[in-house]
């Protein structure tokens, strides 16, 4: 859209803030695809529940308190560079999202949405505390971390309010199921600065007490997956 001259009217083209650009304009979309490691892990399986975490570098963090070999199997990666891992591990899936561009949200929902429709699905998702909107100074100033929740399971996840909202894969994956009349169990992490062994406290507890056994790798913790946007 052109610089209007003065007292000229410029309509936009749309009334939706993400859609006023150049007709013209071209637009850079990522084509994903599905690399299959292990296609046989889930054929014929009867999938229970499916936990999707989401941040950025969050896959060494997962590395570092969650995953074990022998107990989580890496059945598929959605390429470009490994974006999204799934893994699985008896009945359940664990799908890693490595966030990088929050504009790939939806291509990767389109590849993740074969995995949607199964009983129970559990969303966490990491941003910074910077983006956590509230009048309460003291709730910011005293914690590493701010853990909140919609349908959650445990009840130190006080419920997410406005105007905070929930964005990315794990936005769409809610409002997914929200649609097919389906809920979800929705988390989101706020950390101040780096999610290392301090901040990591919060997620761990999260993780275990929603089922999924917690051991700290030492030797594989990263302390440099900064997870600002």
């Amino acid at each position: 859209m052109g610089c209007p001259f003065f007292g000229e009217i410029n309509e936009p083209n749309s009334r939706a803030f993400w859609d006023d650009f150049d007709e013209n304009e071209s637009v850079n979309t990522v084509s994903f695809s599905w690399e299959y490691i292990n296609k046989n892990a889930i054929e014929n399986q009867e999938i229970e529940e499916l936990l999707l975490i989401e941040g950025e570098s969050i896959s060494n963090v997962v590395d570092g308190i969650l995953m074990k070999p022998s107990d989580f199997e890496l059945f598929a990666v959605l390429n470009p560079s490994q974006a999204l891992k799934m893994y699985k591990n008896a009945n359940k899936l664990i799908c890693v999202y490595n966030r990088r561009d929050i504009l790939d949200s939806g291509s990767i929902l389109n590849e993740v949405m074969q995995f949607l429709n199964i009983p129970k699905v559990i969303t966490i998702s990491i941003h910074s505390k910077a983006q956590y909107k509230t009048e309460n100074l003291r709730e910011i100033e005293e914690s590493f971390t701010i853990l909140k929740g919609l349908n959650s399971e445990v009840d130190y996840a006080k419920e997410l309010k406005c105007p905070n909202f929930i964005v990315g894969l794990s936005g769409g994956v809610i409002s997914w199921r929200q649609a097919n009349n389906m809920r979800t169990h929705t988390y989101v992490v706020y950390v101040d600065g780096s999610l290392d062994r301090m901040t990591s406290k919060t997620l761990t507890k999260l993780f275990s007490d929603i089922g999924y056994k917690i051991e700290v790798l030492s030797d594989k913790f990263r302390s440099s997956s900064y997870l600002y946007m």
